[in-house]
Order: C-alpha cells, then sequence, then structure tokens
C-alpha cells in the first residue's frame, strides 16, 4: 500500500501513480517520452523536457519523527532484555510516547496500525497453541 500525501488516501500494491489524484510516488514521469526521472529532477534524462509528473510530497515531520521514536523502542527493548529488563522504566516512558503520537496519526494510519497489531496477535496466539 502507498499513501498519497497529495490527496491523503491510500493506494492498493505499489503503484507508480495515485489512482485519486494522478501525482506520482517517489519519482518523475516525463510527458513525451515516458521516462522515469528521480524526484529532484527539474528536465527528463532522456529527451530534456521541462514537463515532469508532480510527486505526491513527501512525508511529512510526524511520520518521520514516529519512525525515529519506534527505532529508539527497538532498541531500549532490546538493551532491556540484555541487562536482565533493568530498563523497564525508560521503556514505559518511551510507550507512553509512542501512545500519545498514535493520537494525532490520520484515521487511515491508524487502521493500518489496528490491522497489523491483529495479524501480529494472530500470529503469537496461534504459535502458542501449537506448542
Amino acid at each position: 500500500m502507498r499513501y498519497c500525501w497529495y490527496c491523503q488516501r491510500i493506494n492498493p500494491g505499489k503503484p507508480l501513480f495515485c489512482q485519486y489524484c494522478g501525482r506520482t510516488f517517489e519519482i518523475r514521469v516525463c510527458s513525451h517520452c515516458h521516462h522515469i526521472n528521480p524526484k529532484e529532477a527539474l528536465y527528463c534524462e532522456n529527451c530534456g523536457s521541462q514537463e515532469l509528473s508532480e510527486i505526491a510530497g513527501s512525508s511529512p515531520l510526524w511520520l518521520v519523527i514516529l519512525r525515529v521514536l519506534s527505532r529508539i523502542f527497538v532498541f531500549l527493548l532490546v538493551i532491556s532484555f540484555l541487562m536482565n529488563l533493568e530498563l523497564f522504566i525508560p521503556l514505559f516512558l518511551f510507550i507512553g510516547f509512542m501512545l500519545i503520537a498514535y493520537l494525532f496519526l490520520p484515521e487511515e494510519l491508524k487502521k493500518i496500525l489496528i490491522f497489523i497489531l491483529s495479524l501480529l496477535k494472530q500470529r503469537v496466539i496461534g504459535k502458542k497453541e501449537k506448542s
């Protein structure tokens, strides 16, 4: 799935274009020769045309911060298991910050996170029942 930051809709699969607004994801396509260019391109690398597709935009700051926080969470989780669970207080603080960040997510991303968590829950319960 790809999320379009321009029209704020979710596109199934991994399309090059948003099916709702027509903007491209992470690339720029030339309207003359249909050559795929990097998103930073101002001219087509193949024919030199300036008529390139519009990109859907980059990730907002809150998503970048959420990615950093999730990596810190994984790091703290690994350290807490290696250090005999001595880092539980910072871990719980971090989980609290993650829950606060969740409140500011768009509804579409909340639905995706709930779906992923339900799949993980099913796999964990399924593995426990098989043991």
